[in-house]
């Protein structure tokens, strides 16, 4: 949704300028719109992932760590704030023993 505002960016400084109302956007709001954009591809793409008939919740533990790893990986104020958010509601939800049972199951040589 914002990747259209995005890549209009030049054409609304231009049209902006025309109109001498440039003051009512600031270089900065674009690039906070980047940010975001960059934060949220990786989350894109593992919301996607999980949609697939084949996927389990063997997969979704390394769909978050992948989560994890590209967003902490941006190095910025809202990566790091959303990461922590995230590992704060995974632990909230994630049932341990449920996972153990998984991991038995997949492969009897673990056990719980």
């Amino acid at each position: 949704m914002l990747e259209p505002l995005v890549k209009t960016e030049v054409a609304i400084c231009e049209t902006l300028t025309e109109l001498k109302a440039l003051k009512m956007i600031n270089k900065l709001d674009f690039d906070a719109l980047k940010t975001v954009l960059k934060v949220m591809e990786p989350v894109n793409l593992a919301v996607e992932n999980p949609s697939r008939n084949d996927v389990t919740l063997m997969n979704a533990g390394a769909i978050l760590e992948f989560i994890f790893i590209k967003v902490s990986n941006l190095n910025n104020d809202i990566s790091t704030k959303l990461v922590k958010i995230l590992k704060n509601r995974v632990q909230e939800r994630l049932n341990k023993d449920v996972m153990n049972l998984l991991c038995s199951l997949k492969d009897p040589s673990i056990t719980p």
